[in-house]
């Protein structure tokens, strides 16, 4: 996995894959370095128009092309509960995880996370839970 530098605000030239898509608000998320559980995230957040669309599959901006994607399809988004899933199967990703100081925004578009997983699973319906968010 290529790992993007946190010195500094992050640039969309480095996010060159999404991980994780978030539940309800559809932000994408890139794994730029992880160890024991610890996870540092660059988060990309959509246009209002990709956001009000429900743009669930398309890896950087609405592919219109992207026949996976609820937007395309002008279907409501199946991803409605407040966890990671993972991007391009759209599984959840399991466990507890903790937003960990909070988020540091650079722009309008792209912040940074770091995210700790506290327990491998979650006592919810879904089997995982995001706290601090």
């Amino acid at each position: 996995m290529e790992q993007a530098s946190l010195a500094g605000a992050p640039k969309m030239k480095e996010v060159t894959h999404v991980d994780w898509i978030r539940g309800i608000t559809l932000e994408r998320v890139t794994v730029v370095n992880k160890s024991e559980g610890r996870h540092e995230c660059i988060v990309r957040t959509l246009k209002n128009t990709e956001l009000v669309g429900q743009c669930d599959a398309c890896a950087r901006r609405h592919a219109p092309t992207q026949l996976r994607c609820a937007m395309t399809r002008r279907e409501p988004s199946p991803l409605v509960e407040p966890v990671h899933y993972v991007f391009g199967t759209q599984t959840i990703v399991p466990g507890i995880w903790e937003l960990d100081g909070g988020q540091e925004t650079f722009n309008s578009s792209l912040s940074r996370e770091v995210w700790v997983q506290r327990a491998p699973t979650a006592a919810t319906r879904s089997g995982a839970l995001l706290l601090g968010l």
